[in-house]
């Protein structure tokens, strides 16, 4: 809820004050968050499985443009920066259990196909090389930016009549990214090493040499203080009773992996769209007999 000593909402005060320029604070409830996960997936028009990533970061990322489109239709942000110039320490520095978690994942999948070899031969031969950051860094860019990231960004704007103009995704610039490759950008062991090279000194000059420095967090650590309470929720309203016969359950890690597939099989397959998502509530969907039956 209102977490007003979130570290990155302090920065930003922090920031905006430096710099005289106007800063909107969002409080998220507990109730907006969660109900708000039928319009993400109505919206998003795809299955937020999510990979390596978290289904509340698009969340994040809906709620926040919602509030921007009340203001502006147009909005600059830095998604791409993280992906082209190697931010992601968390997961640069752990490549190989990134990679056996998606391979582990795609063996269950590979079960129920006729081609599971193909696809397992597949994975080895591009997951595990000697290079493995460098082919994380690629997956990242291509498969991760261009297949979630960035259509969720663009359907999670452009519903509210909004549009998005990621700045670090110039062509220009991402292709000089590309070519600096990724041993430029991990030095002494700190990541986008390049930009915070570049921006040390242009940013100290007017006193915000702290964005270089603050700590990364990601998209869902902006709902921190509601996402305890809509797994809870979930788990609350989501019982063992009435979850839905979906061959695929033992693929989902997370319960919110599980609702975000649920929904989408709901929304889009089961009621046709034919559902007023303005109108309904996450519990009434959950709790009634269509839902509880739809895979049947």
């Amino acid at each position: 809820d209102n977490n007003d000593d979130f570290e990155d909402a302090l920065n930003a005060k922090e920031l905006s004050k430096k710099l005289n320029i106007n800063h909107h604070v969002m409080h998220v409830n507990k109730e907006l968050a969660i109900n708000s996960l039928i319009k993400f997936t109505y919206f998003y028009e795809n299955i937020d499985f999510a990979g390596i990533f978290s289904p509340y970061g698009g969340l994040a990322f809906y709620l926040i443009s919602k509030e921007i489109s009340t203001f502006h239709r147009v909005a600059i942000s830095g998604d791409g920066a993280d992906e082209l110039f190697a931010g992601y320490q968390s997961l640069h520095s752990n490549s190989q259990n990134v990679f056996n978690d998606i391979y582990n994942r795609a063996n269950k999948i590979a079960d129920r196909s006729g081609y599971k070899e193909h696809i397992l031969n597949t994975l080895r031969r591009r997951f595990f090389s000697t290079d493995s950051p460098l082919v994380l860094y690629d997956l990242l860019l291509d498969s991760g930016l261009n297949n979630y990231h960035l259509p969720c960004l663009d359907k999670c704007t452009s519903c509210f009549s909004m549009e998005l103009r990621p700045i670090y995704l110039d062509i220009n610039l991402y292709e000089h990214a590309r070519n600096i490759g990724l041993s430029q950008n991990m030095h002494d062991g700190m990541n986008k090493y390049i930009l915070q090279k570049l921006s040390k000194k242009s940013l100290g000059q007017v006193g915000i040499n702290m964005v270089s420095k603050r700590k990364k967090l990601a998209m869902p650590s902006a709902l921190d203080g509601v996402i305890g309470h809509i797994n809870q929720k979930l788990k609350d309203i989501y019982g063992i009773s009435n979850q839905p016969r979906n061959k695929f359950s033992d693929l989902f890690l997370t319960i919110e992996q599980r609702i975000m597939f649920d929904l989408f099989y709901y929304i889009f397959v089961y009621k046709k769209c034919n559902i007023n998502v303005d109108e309904v509530t996450l519990s009434e969907i959950i709790r009634s007999k269509e839902f509880s039956k739809m895979y049947n």
